[in-house]
């Protein structure tokens, strides 16, 4: 069955192979670009594994709960199944344990992007630091340029005698225009780098909402195994008595019924 918490997980996984694909990253975003990617994949694998404990656990628990709620209404004695119930409730506290540890997981990785976030806007801002610096450049060679053509025209009405003057003032517009087209290559270098960066930017912030559906996905899983554990150890508490009754233990029993079913749901 496949439910919210498999599509959350598969959401990342979609996102994780979106950000492997940009290329042509900075330097600085290119290890944002790996970590993010590897915390997706960690974070898979935990999830994977905890979602398979329990729904392994789901329905064996199931089963069982309605086995022994068959034996009880056929008139078994609640000692014959009271192994079974105890085995359950341990069961059940150890899936709780599982889900616990993998909503923490899920939270520490939605607290990782954001500092990965926070990397891509360092480099962001550098980025732009030299996109400024690199265009006033520009500008400046372009007026130096425009500047020597004046100068150029000067010594050009001076007919013979602004020859020379008239050379020096082309070699320098050539050089300040080949040095004001440099500049712009450049700027537009660096500008395609910001472009690239902000897809990786664009990219994370799906990522970070990818995971606060994942962490709230795995709560609710969590708070199911926890119910879940609680009901089981009631059920287990019941059996255990010196006078155990069973109207009462039947009621436990339907509760947990009802309650492994949604843990079923929520893992899904």
């Amino acid at each position: 069955m496949s439910g919210l918490l498999t599509q959350a997980i598969t959401n990342l996984q979609n996102e994780e192979s979106h950000i492997r694909g940009l290329t042509g990253l900075p330097a600085g975003a290119q290890s944002v670009q790996a970590g993010s990617a590897n915390l997706v994949n960690a974070t898979i694998h935990s999830m994977q594994s905890v979602q398979s404990v329990v729904q392994k656990f789901a329905p064996d628990a199931l089963n069982t709960l309605h086995t022994v709620d068959g034996k009880i209404d056929g008139g078994g004695a609640i000692a014959d199944v009271a192994p079974l119930l105890n085995n359950l409730a341990k069961g059940a506290a150890a899936v709780s344990a599982a889900t616990r540890s993998a909503a923490s997981a899920a939270s520490q990785a939605n607290s990782e992007i954001s500092q990965l976030q926070g990397a891509l806007v360092t480099v962001e801002q550098h980025l732009n630091g030299e996109s400024t610096a690199l265009k006033a450049k520009q500008l400046q060679a372009q007026s130096n340029a425009e500047a020597e053509k004046k100068k150029r025209w000067y010594w050009l009405l001076l007919g013979p005698l602004g020859i020379a003057g008239a050379a020096a003032a082309l070699a320098l517009i050539i050089k300040e225009t080949n040095e004001a087209n440099s500049l712009e290559a450049q700027a537009n270098a660096i500008q395609s780098l910001i472009n690239r960066n902000n897809a990786l930017v664009a990219a994370t912030k799906t990522l970070a909402s990818n995971f606060i559906t994942l962490a709230n996905r795995t709560t609710y899983m969590q708070n199911a195994a926890n119910i879940v554990a609680s009901d089981l150890g009631e059920v287990a508490q019941d059996v255990g008595g010196q006078n155990p009754n069973k109207v009462l233990l039947k009621i436990h029993i339907a509760a947990a019924i009802t309650e492994v079913a949604t843990l079923e749901v929520d893992s899904a």
